[in-house]
């Protein structure tokens, strides 16, 4: 073989010399070619060509050239010129090593070389070869040759290249390819190859690729048969696509036209293979087909394996050649597609593994962004294809996030998509795109894993061939030497804002038009592409992801600031503002967690970080100025992306947009700081990025970045974005939630407190930084919505949990909202009370917390009560005090004392919770609690506690005062006798002894109560200590008041009982008696001792005869005084005392007078039957004295209330008895005693006079008169019509105690009687009225906290029938017109306007529960305004005259208004008949705005549009601010009356209104089709507007008439011939979408960046 020695040195000697370099492809006449001829070769021969590469790819410049290119060698010239980096230093050593390896080419490396490129022809000559033989002989056998290559395709009609085939010729085209020689393959060859493999596909269309639904072996077996043919495909795809882009300069190697088969074959293959089987569960899928699913899923997975470098290879395709529109089109739809392909969230249900499909979907990503890349021309269509395909993602997170991050939570393959091609839009890219290119190595670890071409091109990327391509040209360099760095940078961060904005007004305004519920899904997405930018934005990786996050956030602030803006879209901005900021906090604290490490690090990278992330948490002012030096944070990022993989697309495009905004920062501070100009750093920065920009392979880092780790870049790149727009915005969406607290929309203030909470978990450090925001909380807990204040309170206790500083101001608050009128605000005031109790350090603030819970124990909701009941019990009767022993000392026993010393201090503050405490106490000890042995006992070892600080009360050591520790004892007795022993009755004797202070009369007084409430309970104690008390008790009897002396009178009846003296109360009973008659009423005027003297015998007379039965002596009592004539004692005592109850005597003496008679009949029933207290009774209500009226409803309460006890006594009694006793029980209740025919006959007699006091005033006597109003209720002592009336008006009390005892009782009325109190609602509603008129002096129908009046009795009626109710409120709006014929006086008329105000202002803010509600009151308004409307409108006509004005269709010709004289009482009266209809339309107009119910129709129809009128209303976003509205129109409405003017501007007003609807707008004569259209007032609202808006919706001066057309109420039909549609043309159906165009429809522009 000398002759291929010869022919190998030859071509060695040609290549290195520079005299004789020749090119691939060139040839020498006198050098024969070492490869045996074939018939198709070409007639050039074949010499091989010794390639010396140049340096080692970088990220724009690092392509490799033949030894003869000039560009490569000025290139390579260029670069050397330059001073590296040590990181480009460390790579470019080691590229040069392998390129020194590579010049010295040996003789074998070249004989590989020539040996590939052999093995390529002569298997091509084969192939070709074999195709000739194809064609079957004479006995129609194909030769062995040709079956060798080829095999018959499935459907039998034509003949493609076998699978080996296929991997033998991709093996040889790599290796040539790889070897720089493809080109010395002949062209006619490839193209007959070409020809061949597209054979392949093509005949895959036409196979039925689909999953078979039975799992038969021959229906399978036919099936794997076809998918493998598909594969075969696939092979020749990838053979075709490394032809295509081998560097070939000959089109016809290029054709579109197979091009377009190539990925019609792919998209055939991908939707009917592979999507179907992505698609299935595995986990419910059932098809036979899958019970041997491995054998399958093997095969399915190499055909998705091999479409994932299909792509891949097309993205190569793509940066290399120019492809046709049609093409790129093709491959957008077909990226596309696979990018929104839905992967299952686990493996278990997926059949191909879900990292496998993933991958095949970065692969469609990684096309779409390398197209974005390569035509810019395409940008805004990808954007628009990805964009109006967003409804195909998954909106639940775990399926929507399969893309994995390296350094963070996994996000959507969409979400890094749009990112990329945001920076992808930085990277700069000249259009110099017609030289040829090879293919690439660019593959993911997995690809190189399963691909056997893993080793192409292993020097050179596509993405580097891409930008030798685009190099600058000559002209472009002189360009760039004369381009600022602004000019340079400032189009590339543009392009990318622009693209961001688009994207994120895009988002925001298609989840504006929908809901997380509805049908599409862009609400939840929205959320969904947030969150994914949020999760990367610490990633160096993904630096858009701030511009893109800015951009949203801009949008969002738009809305919030925008007071056109709905609630709820204003909700989704403050709900995504709070998920960004809590995001920014996060990196803060991230940033803050890496403070130590940076502080112990010894490396300088670590020094310098440390500086910039301490300036960065302390907010330093002067950051910006150091922050874009290149040694700093922007230079330690850069340092990264170096060190990373430079070939990858997706971190060449986040280091272009990276220094693109780097570059942009130091612009704008060198144009912004005119101080900065001349500084040598900022200049040398300057030029610096202007170069790295131009080109990027020749960056120079300082050497402090040289050993800088990944978590060290971290702590850089966040310390970079905390510094950007977007972070820095912070404190401005903190101040966005704050300022949204005081919205007019209720939800937006309830979700803007949310969001506050969300990001005050973050970050709790705002509380310091902002000082305002619990004054902003506050100022909601005082909202008119209860949902807001309850949100807010959640957020004051967060605060207060966060910064306990906090704690006093912020309980001040809650301890306020536990009186508040909302039941769940006051259940959340108490919870946060109760979480704050325990933690607390403060006494004065513990023990306010103990009264605000403890005086919930009485609240009128049952559900409030017994939690404030089990809260207390918590707090204050814990298990953990019985392990302290009485005898015990130490800090078990401090704490003891101090516990019990704190419930001392908290139940003394009034005399409510006293009460109230006593209530408490009963509850924890009733048998029915669970703990109510551990309570007995606890409350035990308290009251020895509580004797032990009596004992030895030292106040200066923080115990209690004796008065408030015998007052806290007195409760305990009170509820509970039994917990006291004789031992400490004894104690408790030497404080009654003494009475010199009024502190001593406390003590004294509290004393007395335990001794009357315990001594019935214990034990006979001995008498002498019983006789002392007695005797001391006597002793103090002229000392006392009217308190202590019932309960002196008590407690000596009880001791009377064991001691069996009763002689004593006889004498002193006698004395009192005979002290009264020996006084002469005709001298009490005159002297004051007298006066003084007997009311003090008749209070101790009525305190010991109501406490005393002195019966048994009343011989004793006739014998004294004879002349009264009375058969028992208690009404001899009643008869001697009620004359100083009569009109000629002092008031305070008939009090007193009239309290002893209450007290005496209470003991004896029978006596309020005598004449004498029936006739005192009436005359002292005729007086209308309210302090005797309180004197006589006191006593007849404290009456029924005993009444009430021992009724239910009694029947609790009976119930215990047997069933034997059956016949006495029945004889019992028909056998009335003297309590109740007493109880019956005051309610005969004094129950009107009871029901007048309790509507008289709002004060103590109304709230007692209600309670005894009540209890005749509850005993059935009245008909119900009586009361019923009464107690709505009550109801409307400002008195809340008032207000809540009459619903209570109307409520138990309506459900035993709802029927018979149907006909009287509507009386009780002008009693109602009444009331507010005449006793709360406020005619409104709204109150102080913009509430209707009738709330309360409109929550009774929803407990019944939903008939009731309707007809009701038909009635009411019914009995709200005037009859224009019976008019009365005007002070009738302007009566029954306000009466007409009141009840409409409570129609219109009721809480509706049901549709047809609502529907009542439309109809019935309606139906008044089209009988009574034209009755009026006539009477209008007929005084004023006609109203010309209405019917001129222009101002200058309308004729003037008639000068005849009105006489001003019809004109009054006819205005008035205006104003009540036109509140009546108004209050229509309102509700079907406020309750959303525009489409709404009333009448003959309405089942057919309302198909379940009983589901609940829907409120309007804006009802707050609507009621608001509506109010405001009732009060203008209201002054009609007060001039002449007005009056007749409101009857001309209502006119309009009746002949003109204004809620019709007529617009232009044609509507969208051309044809006009006559509708009905109720058809053809303007959604969000103001249906139902008649002309009076104008000012009272203004006129009907003006230039906005109506439409009239009685439109006759319209004659004629319709007028045309007008045709319209025909859109265009072309895929290309203008940019211009269809953003200029989109968002408004106008929102800026976030600066």
């Amino acid at each position: 073989m000398p002759q291929d020695v010869n022919t190998l040195l030859r071509s060695l000697e040609a290549a290195t010399s520079p005299n004789k370099a020749t090119t691939a492809g060139q040839s020498d006449s006198s050098v024969h070619s070492p490869f045996r001829p074939s018939p198709y070769a070409s007639t050039t021969t074949m010499i091989p060509t010794v390639v010396v590469p140049a340096s080692a790819p970088g990220p724009y410049n690092g392509e490799h050239l033949d030894a003869t290119s000039t560009n490569g060698g000025s290139r390579i010239a260029a670069s050397a010129q330059k001073t590296p980096s040590p990181n480009k230093q460390r790579k470019r050593e080691q590229v040069t090593d392998t390129a020194s390896k590579k010049i010295d080419v040996n003789l074998d490396d070249r004989e590989r070389v020539e040996t590939a490129v052999r093995q390529l022809q002569e298997l091509i000559f084969n192939v070709l070869e074999a195709e000739d033989q194809l064609e079957p002989d004479t006995s129609g056998v194909v030769s062995k040759h040709a079956e060798e290559y080829f095999v018959s395709a499935s459907d039998g009609s034509n003949y493609v290249l076998r699978p080996e085939s296929h991997n033998n010729l991709e093996d040889s085209i790599i290796k040539v390819l790889k070897a720089r020689r493809f080109a010395d393959i002949s062209i006619d060859h490839l193209l007959r190859i070409q020809k061949l493999c597209a054979a392949s596909f093509v005949a895959t269309h036409e196979l039925d690729l689909s999953i078979p639904i039975s799992g038969d072996n021959d229906v399978v077996g036919a099936w794997s048969t076809r998918i493998r043919a598909a594969e075969n495909s696939l092979r020749a795809t990838k053979i075709l696509l490394r032809m295509m882009g081998s560097g070939r300069e000959e089109k016809r190697l290029q054709s579109d036209e197979i091009l377009q088969d190539l990925l019609a074959n792919v998209r055939y293959v991908l939707d009917k293979a592979i999507v179907p089987v992505i698609e299935v569960r595995a986990s419910s899928n059932d098809n036979e087909f899958w019970s041997h699913r491995k054998e399958h899923v093997a095969l399915l997975s190499t055909v998705l394996a091999r479409l994932g470098r299909v792509i891949r290879l097309l993205g190569d395709l793509v940066l290399k050649l120019e492809l046709s529109e049609t093409a790129i089109n093709a491959i957008d739809f077909l990226s596309t597609n696979v990018v929104f392909l839905e992967n299952v969230p686990s493996e278990k249900d997926s059949i191909l593994g879900v990292q496998k499909v993933e991958n095949l979907r970065r692969h469609a990503m990684d096309l779409l962004a390398k197209v974005f890349l390569r035509h810019p021309d395409q940008r805004a269509f990808i954007f628009d294809e990805i964009l109006s395909s967003l409804e195909k993602l998954p909106v639940t997170r775990q399926s929507a996030r399969q893309y994995r991050v390296m350094d963070g939570k996994p996000i959507q393959l969409v979400s890094a998509l749009i990112l990329q091609l945001i920076q992808t839009s930085a990277m700069r890219v000249t259009a110099n795109k017609k030289q040829g290119m090879a293919s690439e190595k660019n593959k993911t670890s997995e690809d190189a894993e399963n691909e056997k071409d893993s080793d192409v091109e292993s020097d050179q990327s596509a993405l580097a061939k891409f930008k030798a391509t685009n190099a600058d040209t000559k002209k472009d360099r002189e360009r760039d030497i004369q381009d600022s760095l602004s000019d340079i940078a400032d189009p590339l961060y543009n392009s990318a804002w622009e693209n961001a904005r688009y994207v994120a007004k895009y988002l925001v305004q298609r989840a504006l038009t929908s809901t997380k519920s509805g049908d599409q899904p862009y609400r939840n997405l929205l959320d969904i592409f947030t969150e994914d930018f949020l999760n990367v934005l610490g990633s160096p990786d993904w630096p858009a992801s701030e511009m893109m996050l800015r951009a949203l956030l801009g949008s969002l602030v738009n809305i919030t600031d925008s007071e056109k803006s709905a609630a709820p879209a204003k909700n989704m901005a403050l709900d995504l503002m709070a998920l960004m900021g809590t995001s920014i906090a996060d990196l803060q604290a991230h940033l803050q967690r890496s403070v130590p490490n940076l502080e112990n690090g010894a490396s300088p990278s670590q020094k310098l970080l440390l500086g910039f992330v301490e300036d960065t948490l302390g907010g330093s002012t002067t950051i910006e100025e150091q922050l874009f030096q290149a040694i700093g944070p922007y230079g330690a990022v850069l340092a990264h992306f170096e060190d990373g993989e430079s070939e990858n697309l997706q971190t060449q495009s986040a280091c272009s947009y990276f220094l693109a905004q780097w570059a942009t920062k130091v612009n704008s501070l060198r144009d912004h700081d005119e101080e900065s100009t001349g500084d040598k750093d900022l200049d040398e920065l300057y030029d610096n990025l202007r170069m790295w920009i131009l080109h990027m392979n020749d960056i120079n880092l300082p050497n402090e970045f040289s050993d800088i780790s990944f978590s060290e870049t971290r702590l850089a790149y966040a310390v970079v974005m905390l510094n950007l727009p977007f972070c820095r915005g912070l404190p401005r969406i903190f101040n966005i939630l704050l300022r949204s607290l005081s919205s007019s929309q209720a939800t937006v203030r309830s979700k803007a407190i949310k969001s506050v909470v969300q990001l005050l978990e973050k970050d709790p450090a705002i509380l310091e930084r902002s000082g305002n925001v619990l004054s902003y909380i506050v100022n909601s807990t005082s909202d008119s919505s209860p949902m807001v204040r309850d949100s807010a309170l959640g957020l004051i206790g967060k605060c207060m949990s966060l910064k306990p500083a906090l704690e006093a101001e912020g309980c001040k608050t809650l301890i306020a909202r536990s009186l508040d009128t909302a039941t769940t605000v006051r259940k959340r005031a108490l919870r946060l009370l109760r979480e704050v109790y325990p933690r607390t350090k403060s006494k004065d603030v513990k023990a306010a917390i103990a009264d605000a819970i403890l005086r919930r124990v009485a609240d009128a909701e049952e559900s409030v009560a017994e939690l404030a009941r089990q809260m207390m019990e918590e707090m204050w009767l814990y298990p953990d005090l019985l392990l302290v022993k009485p005898d015990e000392a130490g800090p078990a026993k401090l704490e003891l004392q101090l516990h019990a010393y704190h419930i001392v201090f908290t139940v003394v503050r009034s005399l409510e919770t006293l009460t109230v405490f006593g209530l408490l106490l009963k509850a924890a000890l009733h048998s029915e609690n669970k703990n109510a042995s551990t309570n007995r006992a606890l409350c035990k070892t308290l009251l020895s506690t509580i004797f032990e600080g009596i004992i030895d009360n030292d106040v200066d050591r923080g115990v209690p005062a004796q008065s408030n520790l015998l007052e806290t004892l007195t409760v305990f007795a009170k509820s509970d006798a039994r917990l006291f022993n004789a031992a400490q009755m004894t104690t408790l004797k030497p404080y009654i002894e003494n009475l010199a202070s009024e502190e001593d009369l406390i003590v004294y007084r509290a004393v007395v109560v335990i001794y009357r409430c315990v001594l019935p309970v214990l034990p006979p104690l001995q008498h002498t200590f019983l006789q002392d008390v007695q005797n001391i008790l006597f002793s103090s009897i002229s000392k006392l008041g009217k308190a202590e002396l019932s309960e002196i009178a008590a407690c000596l009846s009880i001791i009377d009982g064991v001691l069996q003296n009763t002689e004593r109360l006889v004498k002193l009973m006698l004395s009192v008696l005979t002290g009264i008659s020996n006084i002469k009423r005709t001298d009490i005027p005159s002297d004051t001792n007298k006066m003084r003297q007997v009311k003090r015998y008749i209070m101790i007379a009525g305190h010991f005869g109501k406490a005393c039965n002195l019966e048994t002596y009343k011989n004793t009592y006739k014998e004294k005084f004879p002349k009264i004539k009375s058969d028992t004692v208690s009404g001899l005592m009643v008869d001697i005392i009620a004359p100083f109850a009569s009109p000629d005597l002092d008031l305070s003496v008939r009090e007193v007078a009239l309290e002893a008679i209450c007290l005496i009949c209470q003991a004896s029933p029978k006596n309020f039957l005598k004449a004498s207290v029936t006739t005192t009774f009436s005359a002292t209500f005729q007086d209308n004295e309210p302090q005797l009226a309180l004197a006589i409803v006191n006593g007849v309460k404290e009456f029924y209330l005993n009444a009430e006890e021992r009724s239910k006594a009694r029947a609790e009694g009976q119930a215990a008895n047997s069933a034997t006793d059956g016949t006495n029980r029945l004889v019992d209740s028909m056998v009335l005693s003297d309590l109740d025919s007493a109880a019956t006959s005051m309610a005969q007699h004094f129950l009107p006079h009871i029901i007048r006091l309790s509507l008289a005033s709002t004060d103590e006597l109304a709230l007692v008169a209600t309670e005894v109003m009540a209890s005749t209720n509850r005993q059935g002592l009245v008909h119900p019509k009586e009361t019923g009336p009464a107690l709505v008006a009550l109801e409307t009390s400002p008195n809340i105690q008032i207000a809540q005892l009459a619903r209570v009782e109307h409520q138990a009325l309506h459900d035993k009687h709802e029927s018979v109190l149907e006909p009287e609602y509507i009386k009780a509603v002008e009693r109602a009225f009444t009331y507010q008129r005449d006793t709360v002096k406020e005619m409104s129908g709204i109150d102080s906290n913009q509430q209707p009046k009738l709330r309360l009795f409109f929550e009774v009626l929803k407990s019944g029938s939903i008939g009731l109710r309707k007809k009701l409120l038909g009635k009411l709006c019914t009995r709200s017109l005037i009859d224009v014929n019976k008019i009365e006086s005007m002070e009738h008329i302007l009566e029954h306007l306000l009466s007409v105000r009141f009840m409409l202002e409570n129609l219109s803010t009721l809480d509706y529960s049901r549709i047809d509600e609502i529907m009542s009151i439309l109809a019935a308004i309606e139906k008044a305004f089209s009988t009574t409307g034209q009755t009026v409108s006539q009477r209008i006509e007929a005084v004023l005259g006609s109203p010309s004005a209405l019917s001129a269709t222009d101002s200058d010709n309308a004729p003037t208004e008639s000068n005849k004289a009105v006489d001003p009482n019809v004109l009054r009266q006819l205005s008035a008949c205006s104003m009540v209809l036109t509140l009546l339309w108004e209050t229509r107009t309102h509700l079907r705005k406020a309750w959303s119910l525009q489409s709404l129709k009333v009448g003959a129809k309405v089942k057919q549009q309302a198909k379940d009128t009983s589901k609940a209303p829907n409120k309007a976003t804006t009802y707050p601010g609507l009621v608001k509205e509506h109010l405001a129109q009732i009060g203008a409405i209201m002054t009609s009356l007060n001039t002449p003017e007005a009056m007749v501007a409101r009857c001309r007003g209502f006119q309009g209104m009746l002949a003109v609807d204004n809620e019709l707008k007529v617009g232009s004569d044609e509507d969208e089709n051309g044809q006009s259209r006559l509708k009905t007032p109720e058809e053809d609202e303007e959604p969000g507007g103001d249906p139902g808006t008649p002309a009076s919706r104008m000012a009272p001066e203004s006129v009907p008439g003006s230039s906005t057309r109506g439409r009239k109420r009685k439109a006759s039909s319209i004659g004629g011939t319709p007028r045309k549609p007008r045709l319209s043309k025909k859109p265009s159906m072309s895929r290309k979408v203008s940019r211009a165009r269809s953003r200029s429809k989109g968002p408004s522009d106008d929102e800026g960046e976030w600066e």
